[in-house]
């Protein structure tokens, strides 16, 4: 296959023969005192005229190139868009089939998530709660296609009620804060790492925590 690189080269040698004979001519024809009519040929504007034909050869397979990538990436986005909508087919029809199977649930709300459609996700992930209040990693999963479906207030709620169900935790503090921060509300942020070092006054992580929280902000 031809390529850029491949044209290039090519033209180079042409240009290095075509020099090399001016050259050998002007060269044999002054010493052998040859009575032949030199060509008029013009170097500069055959290089010109080179230059130009290499500019053309390289706009051309730039564009050939940049059409071959455009049709790889729409068959690529229509291959994944195809496989995403099985996905989904799939996972409805597991999730509306067996409704009080968890797992399927979960992966029916993952299905929307990587898919980019985190509302949704969101949406199926809250009614799962609803299903299974008792399954912790299912509050975690709708907090976060909360946050990533810009819910940011809805996202804290969720963290709460896993809160209430699992006790103090630093995961959840930290994800709180962080929440918080997110809202530009540094006071609230402040007061979840508060409720560790009321709860662990002893605890001098929880005290270097805070202490470095009030330092940033």
């Amino acid at each position: 296959m031809i390529t850029i690189l491949n044209i290039k080269n090519i033209i180079l040698i042409s240009i290095m023969i075509l020099i090399s004979y001016i050259i050998l001519y002007n060269t044999f024809s002054i010493k052998e005192g040859f009575k032949i009519k030199k060509p008029k040929i013009k170097i500069g504007k055959q290089i010109k005229k080179i230059g130009k034909d290499i500019e053309k050869g390289v706009n051309k397979a730039a564009e050939e190139a940049k059409r071959a990538a455009e049709r790889a990436k729409k068959e690529a986005e229509e291959k994944a868009k195809k496989v995403a909508d099985e996905a989904k087919k799939a996972a409805e029809q597991a999730a509306k089939a067996d409704p009080t199977n968890r797992w399927y649930q979960a992966f029916y709300a993952q299905v929307f998530a990587e898919m980019g459609r985190f509302l949704e996700a969101a949406g199926i992930a809250g009614q799962s709660l609803k299903t299974f209040p008792q399954e912790k990693q299912f509050y975690l999963d709708c907090a976060t296609y909360q946050e990533q479906a810009g819910q940011i207030p809805a996202a804290i709620k969720t963290l709460d009620d896993l809160e209430a169900l699992s006790g103090l935790k630093e995961s959840i503090i930290r994800k709180k804060a962080d929440l918080y921060l997110a809202l530009r509300d540094a006071k609230k942020a402040a007061r979840e790492w508060e409720k560790l070092t009321t709860a662990y006054p002893q605890h001098t992580p929880y005290l270097l925590l805070l202490a470095d929280f009030y330092a940033q902000h």
